[in-house]
């Protein structure tokens, strides 16, 4: 893995703050998000992995999409490495980002078993994905997983926007993954009833006793945003672990504004990895968009 000191690769702004949990209950805040630990599950990170390891039929659709772009890339929100270590072992050069130091800490335990051509692949580099800079320019960037939405507001949205487009070659091409939020989705998020709606069961975490999931969402002061409260159970009911994450919800015709006064050009769009397009009833909406000049 090549280093992840700021000043070696010309970092600048880099938040300070965030340490590894390994408390019997520890309460702490990373990034947007706020997580209760309980004994068993040791960081954020490792509920991370649970969550999005169910969840990998994007992987496919963004190594594509990499090799038609070309590298080097940089993954914005790139969390415990679920896109960037088979960008990687694809043949992909990639800057890896995230502001959470406990993320990319179990990022580098999962790289570590890679062999040596991937690992010398990939960059760490902890960072708000707002307030980057880096000497290297590149000719794609992704943001997947609606970690966009994770931003408090639009105006953050744009300002993430237009730092990652700093940071592309003249030409270069961002990859945007998030949620397809109409408005009469939207207007009913806001009136969600606050009760636990189980959704998914993790059947990695113990086939014969399964982690489940349970989730929440309450409506937050600031105009269209939610935050959505999980818990984390075992088999008996018990509450393992508690997670908030706040999220902005953009209509597409938003993002896609905001986009524009970024000056970012949009060059596609699709509802889903398979590469259909984009319509009203698509849940998702990916964005393919050109640095403009």
């Amino acid at each position: 893995m090549k280093s992840s000191q700021q000043e070696r690769d010309g970092l600048k702004g880099a938040p300070s703050g965030g340490s590894r949990t390994a408390e019997t209950i520890v309460a702490r805040e990373d990034g947007n998000s706020i997580l209760m630990m309980t004994q068993g599950l040791q960081s954020c990170a490792e509920v991370f992995d649970l969550e999005r390891g169910c969840c990998n039929e994007d992987i496919s659709f963004f190594i594509s999409m990499a090799r038609e772009i070309g590298g080097p890339l940089i993954e914005v929100g790139c969390g415990t490495g679920r896109l960037s270590i088979p960008l990687a072992r694809s043949g992909m050069e990639v800057v890896a980002v995230d502001n959470s130091a406990e993320m990319l800490s179990r990022f580098a335990e999962h790289l570590a078993r890679e062999p040596a051509g991937v690992r010398a692949r990939i960059s760490l580099i902890r960072a708000d994905m707002r307030r980057f800079a880096l000497k290297k320019r590149f000719r794609g960037a992704i943001c997947s997983s609606n970690t966009l939405l994770l931003l408090a507001s639009e105006e953050a949205i744009g300002e993430a926007l237009a730092c990652i487009r700093s940071q592309l070659a003249p030409g270069g091409k961002i990859l945007i993954d998030v949620a397809a939020i109409d408005g009469k989705t939207r207007t009913a998020l806001m009136e969600y009833p606050w009760t636990d709606i189980p959704d998914l069961a993790f059947m990695e975490s113990s086939p014969d006793s399964p982690l489940r999931r349970t989730h929440r969402i309450e409506p937050r002061h600031s105009a269209n945003a939610i935050s959505i409260r999980y818990r984390y159970l075992d088999s008996q009911g018990g509450v393992r672990a508690e997670r908030r994450e706040d999220m902005v919800l953009p209509l597409p015709e938003e993002l896609l504004r905001v986009m524009s006064e970024r000056r970012y050009e949009v060059l596609d769009t699709f509802g889903w990895y398979d590469r259909r397009p984009f319509c009203e009833t698509e849940r998702k909406l990916i964005v393919v968009a050109q640095k403009g000049d």
